[in-house]
């Protein structure tokens, strides 16, 4: 099975954190949005560390964006890869098995556990390499159509 993908379970079994997410941020220290940034990645760092102090292996991680009734889970720059960045760079690869995110109308919340192989999806439903920098619009949309050829089938 080497090579193989393996899929995570979202954590499960474990206690759901209300937080606020914020966006990564590439302002300048001190910029409001880094201040809230680095509050966010604070509560991520109280909910993560007796996970991380307790679990030998790796984690998995799953942050629900949550948004006010009306607001458009799809327009307006709110780019869920933005919110879960911060995270999984703050948590580091060393550590992060999977990390999942949505987005909903309600409350957000964060939870961390043990990562957790799931068998009965033992590979994954859709898949691409990519290379270079996701933050190319280009990137995007070649992920995109890379994605799109395999729902088809």
């Amino acid at each position: 099975m080497a090579g193989m993908a393996v899929v995570y379970r979202r954590p499960v079994g474990v206690m759901r954190h209300s937080v606020k997410p914020q966006l990564a941020s590439w302002e300048r220290a001190g910029h409001p949005s880094q201040v809230k940034l680095g509050r966010f990645l604070g509560h991520v760092d109280a909910v993560a560390g007796p996970v991380l102090a307790a679990v030998s292996g790796r984690v998995a991680v799953e942050l629900i964006v949550g948004f006010s009734d009306g607001v458009s889970l799809t327009d307006g720059g709110h780019d869920l890869d933005n919110y879960l960045f911060p995270v999984a760079q703050r948590l580091g690869p060393q550590r992060l098995a999977a990390i999942f995110g949505r987005k909903i109308h309600g409350l957000s919340s964060l939870a961390v556990g043990p990562a957790q192989p799931d068998m009965a999806r033992a590979t994954p439903q859709f898949s691409a390499r990519m290379a270079g920098s996701y933050e190319r619009k280009e990137w995007k949309q070649q992920l995109h159509d890379r994605l799109a050829v395999q729902a088809a089938r």
